[in-house]
């Protein structure tokens, strides 16, 4: 029997390769995501999430955006490392949105639970 799971991202590229695995993973069912502003901005971070679920396949995995940085602190990103965009500079041919829905991420986990 499969674990269902919530994935809480700031897909930059480390993100990126746990997507790769726990997709790929047979004892899990990604049951949502859900995106917040850290390594990049969230607009970035939840493009990101959208582009690699779609480019894995997993276009069917719903997206929700959470909050645009921490509730104590000032956000603190990490574009040294992941870049810009958060993937060091690598675009998709198009934004994949299709999977993103317009609840808040605490809303989107609510109905979800």
């Amino acid at each position: 029997m499969k674990k269902k799971v919530f994935i809480d991202c700031d897909t930059g590229i480390d993100d990126a390769l746990a997507f790769v695995l726990a997709c790929s993973s047979d004892d899990i069912e990604i049951i949502g995501v859900t995106t917040v502003g850290g390594n990049v901005s969230l607009e970035n971070t939840t493009r990101n999430t959208c582009n690699v679920l779609n480019l894995l396949g997993r276009s069917d995995i719903k997206v929700a955006k959470g909050a645009e940085k921490p509730l104590k602190r000032e956000l603190m990103k990490a574009s040294g490392v992941h870049g810009v965009n958060g993937l060091r500079g690598w675009s998709f041919s198009r934004d994949y949105t299709d999977n993103l829905v317009e609840d808040k991420a605490w809303d989107f986990m609510a109905s979800r639970i």
